[in-house]
This record gives structure tokens, C-alpha cells and sequence, in this order.
């Protein structure tokens, strides 16, 4: 008798804590961060997300709706793998370009406008147009999709030098070993106004592009997907990330 009791007492603790977790998940929206994010985007220390607007605006997502964000932070080559596991609920700063399957998502509107640039070192003739880079070799971050590039560099025309993340770019650009680099113009005047090493770039930029940011928000989400992107219309709508964003400019 005293096993019996003992085992439905397990039982009933096993299936309490399993309800527990359950709801604990309903109370969790997921979002994605990629490691190789530059401030102002993100900062990333010891695998965690602590700085950035990126992180700002999961925060207001994550309030507006009630819920508790749990950001997971993945290398940029696994997020697509990340996708298609459902490992997070939405995925911020992001174009339709950058996916190989747009359609496993719903898009928000229009977060803001970043353009894709090319920088130099100081002291580089100013590159006019992309064939002026043919034979040169381009700082780059590895896994990153550069679609404005691709033609060349699949051509051989361009050379891609893949580095762990974007300031690593920024760094060998900044004292040589690198000539140019691609970035996007966001993260560079963020490098150039806090790292106070603005005179070891070239004073021109070539603009590759200019895209809209969007959040991505899979539609196979467990927190129903329509539901995050109304939060993120009226958090658009009612200036909150504007005003993040202002914050880092």
C-alpha cells in the first residue's frame, strides 16, 4: 500500500510540474539573436544578449504583449536551421533576401531603413562604382548574406576575407591588413563615434543598397503570430521603436 501511495504521489508531482512548465511556455515569447551582431544591434557577452536596440525592442515586444522574452542567441549560419526546428517564435532585423524561405514567416511593417556600404581605409582612392573592387579582397562576416555582392564575388571577382563578426571587420580595415570592407552604415557610425578611431577610414562610402528592417515572425510560433505582429504595429504606430532607435543615433 505505502508504494502505492508513493507512486501516485510521483505521478501527481511529475504531471503538476509538467502542467507547470507547460504554462510557464504559454508565458514566453522567443526571439532570436544572432552572435554576430555590432552595437548598436546587439552586444553579445558569454552567449547572452545585454546591450543593443535589438534587445530594447524584444523587451517592448515582449511587454506590450504581456509576456517574458527569452532571447536565444544562435551563430548566423544556424538561424535558418533555427527556423525550420521552431527554436524561436520571431526573429527581428531581417529582409525577405536574406532567407532562402520567406513564406515560413509573417512580416512585420517597416521598422526602419539601413543601407549597405563599402568603407576603406584612409588614404584609399574613393571607389565609385562595385566594378572598382574587381581583384580586391573584401572584409566580410562570415555567414552573413551579402546579395548586392553575390554576383561578383561567385564570379571571382570579389574576394570575401570572413571574419568572426562585424568589428573584427572594422578592425582589420582600420589598421590595414583589410582595404575595404562591407557593413552597413548603422553599425559604422556607431563603431566610428565609440571607438574614437574615425581618421583610420577613408572619408568616402560606397552605398550597395538600401533595405527596410523587418521582424520575421514564424508561422509555426507558439504564441499565435498575428497577435505579435499587431504588437508590433502599435508599438511602430505609437513611436516606441522610433524612439529606441533614437537612443543609439
Amino acid at each position: 500500500m505505502r508504494h502505492i501511495l508513493l507512486f501516485l504521489l510521483l505521478s501527481v508531482t511529475a504531471a503538476a510540474s509538467t502542467l507547470s512548465a507547460a504554462e510557464n511556455e504559454k508565458n514566453i515569447l522567443r526571439f532570436s539573436a544572432s552572435s554576430t551582431w555590432p552595437m548598436p544591434y546587439g552586444q553579445i557577452k558569454d552567449g547572452v544578449l545585454v546591450d543593443g536596440f535589438m534587445l530594447d525592442i524584444a523587451n517592448a515586444i515582449s511587454k506590450e504583449m504581456g509576456l517574458e522574452p527569452q532571447i536565444i542567441v544562435l551563430p548566423r549560419n544556424r538561424t535558418e536551421q533555427g527556423a525550420l526546428s521552431g527554436a524561436y517564435d520571431i526573429r527581428c532585423h531581417l529582409t525577405k533576401k536574406w532567407v532562402p524561405d520567406p513564406d515560413l514567416f509573417i512580416w512585420s511593417e517597416p521598422l526602419f531603413v539601413f543601407s549597405t556600404i563599402v568603407i576603406g581605409h584612409k588614404g584609399t582612392p574613393r571607389v565609385k562604382k562595385l566594378s572598382d573592387l574587381n581583384g580586391k579582397t573584401l572584409g566580410t562576416v562570415l555567414g552573413y548574406s551579402y546579395p548586392a555582392l553575390n554576383e561578383a564575388i561567385d564570379q571571382g571577382k570579389i574576394i570575401r576575407d570572413d571574419t568572426e563578426n562585424q568589428t573584427a571587420a572594422y578592425q582589420k580595415v582600420g589598421v590595414g591588413n583589410n582595404l575595404y570592407a562591407v557593413t552597413d552604415e548603422l553599425s559604422f557610425e556607431y563603431y566610428l563615434k565609440t571607438s574614437g578611431k574615425r581618421l583610420q577610414f577613408a572619408k568616402w562610402q560606397l552605398e550597395l543598397s538600401s533595405d527596410v528592417s523587418h521582424c520575421a515572425i514564424l508561422k509555426k510560433s507558439k504564441v499565435d503570430p498575428m497577435q505579435i505582429n499587431k504588437a508590433i504595429q502599435r508599438l511602430k504606430r505609437d513611436g516606441t521603436i522610433d524612439k529606441i532607435l533614437a537612443r543609439y543615433r
